[in-house]
């Protein structure tokens, strides 16, 4: 999360004020499937980034009718996230307590993203595809070139309509 709020102040000092996120994500539920992306309405926030821009634990999409708009007229499904700061750091017990919370996949950067937009009043959508599976034991992506050509058609598709 530090990596990409480095680049979101550098790029806000430089006059941006909407942001677009595309990024990959652990699957924790069998509600998502790997390959599909999703838009992501909440995060939940386990990295420390966020903490410098919000004291909350949930984050969301600060403009929420561009998060509408776009979500809309791409026609994608959308679901709950939770952002930590380390890979392969996701405990048992941290699952089973972010399942109860329903979130479905597990990133890195979308809280602090979304916190950054808030504390700017900035625009900020951020987009997950599932990837590796966290359900069991960790797994890896079982079809990479389905993930990759999924993500190419999605940013195509999203460059369109932006």
């Amino acid at each position: 999360a530090s990596g990409i709020i480095k680049l979101l102040e550098e790029l806000r000092v430089l006059g941006v004020t909407e942001f677009v996120f595309v990024g990959f994500a652990g699957m924790i539920t069998e509600q998502v499937s790997e390959g599909n992306i999703y838009a992501i309405e909440k995060a939940v926030s386990g990295v420390g980034a966020t903490a410098y821009y919000s004291d909350r634990k949930e984050q969301y999409p600060y403009n929420k009718d561009y998060f509408k708009k776009i979500t809309k007229e791409i026609n994608i499904d959308s679901c709950t996230c939770f952002s930590i700061d380390t890979p392969f750091r996701e405990t048992r017990p941290l699952l089973t307590e972010l399942v109860k919370q329903e979130v479905h996949l597990i990133d890195m950067e979308c809280a602090a993203i979304f916190a950054f937009a808030e504390f700017y009043h900035l625009s900020a959508l951020c987009f997950l595809i599932a990837a590796d599976n966290l359900t069991g034991d960790w797994c890896p992506p079982q079809d990479w070139n389905n993930i990759q050509s999924q993500m190419k058609h999605f940013i195509d598709k999203l460059f369109s309509i932006l």
